[in-house]
C-alpha cells in the first residue's frame, strides 16, 4: 500500500513523509489489504480491494460498490465512515477512521460483561434499523450495485465440492 501514499498525500495537501501506515489486526490475524493511515493526530482507514473485476450485472467492481453504498448511506444520515478519497485504477479507498473499538473487536473480547455491552448494542441496533430504512427507501438507487445470491444453489455447489 506504500505505492498509494504520494497520491493520498497530494489529495490531503500534505507531504508524503507526514503520512504513516499501520497494519490492522483483525481478530488473530493481520489484514493484508487494509491499514490505518495516520497524519499527525488524524487517522483514516486505507483499503485496497483484491477483487478488481465486475461482480454484478451492471458492471461494478467491489470498490465501486463499497464507495457508492457508503456515500449514499452517509448522505442519508447513517453513521458509516465518510469516503475521503478513492482510486478506481488502484481499487483503493480512504475512509474516515471510526476507532479501534469496533463491534468485531468487542465481540471477541471475552472479558467484557454483557451489562457493559447493552448501551452499545442499543446504539448498534438503532443504527442498523436506520441503515435498513435507507436501503428500503432508496432501493432503486442501490439495485445496480447488488448481486443475487442463490443460497440453495451455492449450498448445493459447496456440497458437491466436498464429495
Amino acid at each position: 500500500m506504500e505505492h498509494l501514499i504520494k497520491r493520498i498525500a497530494a489529495h490531503l495537501k500534505t507531504d508524503a513523509d507526514a503520512i504513516k501506515l499501520e497494519r490492522i489486526q483483525h481478530g488473530m490475524r493481520q489484514r493484508h489489504n487494509a491499514c490505518r493511515l495516520k497524519r499527525g493526530t488524524e487517522s483514516y482507514l486505507l483499503k485496497q480491494h483484491d477483487i478488481t473485476t465486475s461482480v454484478v450485472d451492471a458492471g461494478y467492481t467491489p470498490l465501486q460498490i463499497e464507495a457508492a453504498v457508503l456515500s449514499r448511506l452517509h448522505e442519508n444520515g447513517c453513521q458509516v465512515p465518510r469516503l475521503i478519497w478513492k482510486s478506481d485504477d488502484q481499487h483503493a479507498l480512504l475512509i474516515e477512521w471510526c476507532g479501534k473499538r469496533t463491534l468485531d473487536a468487542l465481540a471477541q473480547n471475552e472479558e467484557q460483561s454483557i451489562q457493559h455491552l447493552t448501551p452499545l448494542l442499543n446504539t448498534i441496533l438503532r443504527e442498523l434499523c436506520k441503515i435498513e430504512t435507507c436501503f428500503t427507501t432508496h432501493a432503486a438507487q442501490f439495485a445496480p450495485y447488488t448481486f443475487r445470491f442463490d443460497a440453495h444453489t451455492t449450498l448445493r455447489d459447496l456440497l458437491e465440492q466436498g464429495k
